[in-house]
């Protein structure tokens, strides 16, 4: 995952960052004018981030969006959304069809934006970069998104009644307009999307996926990019490597090795590092702030109150929620450290910042969904690239 695909995250507070078809009658290929974004989008996970975190972008006018689905659907003339199948689904790893009555959890309808907004949200991206432009470090709020960038709403209502009378439940439309979360199960999905889902067997893990790119009624090709979620593929957490340094000692060396060989980093050596510590001497730590960590595991309280006590910082236990419409993941093994971890160090650079971890069985789903509820000015990306 690139990390420019997150270039548009924006933070505030003195803890920052800084940026840098086919069915019955369908036509192969995306609607003409296609922006090189949108077809990142079809690729990249974090461009589903990219498309909910442009809400925090500056401009000067709001624009009522013009309805561009027709007023008739024809529920039997499809068009295929192109590259909407997990790569790592292959026949040759296939197990055969799910059950039809499997849980189908947090889906996802992704809007699709004209070319005229395409290209405005790219240009506002480099303005808020710019410290001469007006549009300069002004964040827009996520109704204000939807008056530009987003779908009419009667657009939406069109959506959403279409995948209620699929048999579908809704369970939440983006306050940005750019999104819809759904859920149902895999024989509706099969029906309403003309796709199967199977299982599949990847690296000794089960999965399930669908078979084929998923297929819309054609009235909504300019409206739609994508359906995500219809399979259970998830990011993987980072393997960090572990350098060993020289013996000769100098004032960067650690002062503590386990037996295994590792190097630990507390509080203070962070503050050290990233240059912190003439904030802390003005008082200046984060008090008054949010801080969103998301993840896509369950987090235990205890390991954070452990590592706060350990290293003399305040208490100050994180808030876990769940992101609406999603399943309860559990505790995830091979996600739980680099949770802990982010959540961790969040609240060690800013001790006194309050710290949201947003969570659910997708941590694209979690910071979609964090953003869309402007619950903070500061979003972890590290936790999302």
């Amino acid at each position: 995952m690139r990390r420019s695909e997150l270039s548009c995250f924006k933070f505030s507070g003195s803890l920052r960052p800084s940026r840098r078809e086919s069915g019955d009658g369908a036509a192969d290929g995306p609607p003409a004018g296609e922006s090189a974004a949108v077809q990142r989008a079809k690729l990249c996970p974090a461009a589903w981030v990219r498309l909910g975190a442009g809400l925090l972008l500056a401009v000067s006018s709001l624009v009522a969006q013009q309805n561009r689905v027709p007023g008739l659907v024809d529920t039997g003339r499809t068009v295929a959304l192109k590259g909407n199948r997990n790569p790592q689904a292959i026949p040759e790893t296939g197990q055969g069809p799910v059950p039809a009555s499997l849980p189908m959890r947090g889906m996802t309808l992704v809007a699709r934006q004209s070319a005229a907004q395409a290209a405005a949200l790219e240009q506002l991206l480099e303005e808020q970069q710019d410290p001469a432009s007006p549009n300069y470090r002004k964040w827009l709020t996520p109704q204000e998104y939807a008056n530009r960038f987003g779908l009419s709403a009667d657009d939406v209502e069109s959506l959403a009644s279409w995948l209620k009378s699929a048999g579908f439940t809704i369970d939440n439309i983006a306050r940005s307009r750019t999104w819809i979360t759904f859920s149902g199960t895999a024989g509706q999905v099969k029906s309403a999307f003309h796709c199967e889902i199977r299982r599949y067997q990847v690296d000794g893990e089960a999965h399930f996926a669908n078979a084929s790119d998923p297929a819309i009624p054609a009235a909504f090709e300019a409206v739609v990019l994508a359906i995500r979620g219809l399979d259970d593929f998830r990011l993987k957490a980072p393997k960090h490597a572990i350098r060993r340094l020289p013996s000769r000692l100098s004032p960067t060396d650690p002062q503590f090795t386990n037996n295994s060989g590792d190097h630990f980093l507390a509080p203070g050596d962070l503050a050290t590092i990233y240059g912190v510590n003439a904030l802390y001497t003005h008082n200046i730590d984060g008090a008054g702030q949010k801080i969103v960590v998301v993840g896509q595991t369950t987090i235990g309280l205890p390991d954070v109150e452990q590592y706060r006590s350990l290293f003399g910082l305040p208490p100050n236990d994180p808030q876990p929620i769940l992101a609406q419409g999603s399943a309860d993941p559990g505790k995830v093994t091979n996600d739980y450290p680099e949770a802990i971890m982010d959540v961790q160090l969040s609240g060690a650079m800013a001790p006194r910042a309050a710290i949201l971890y947003v969570y659910s069985a997708d941590v694209i789903t979690s910071a979609q969904w964090a953003i869309d509820q402007n619950l903070a000015p500061v979003v972890d990306r590290k936790s999302v690239v």
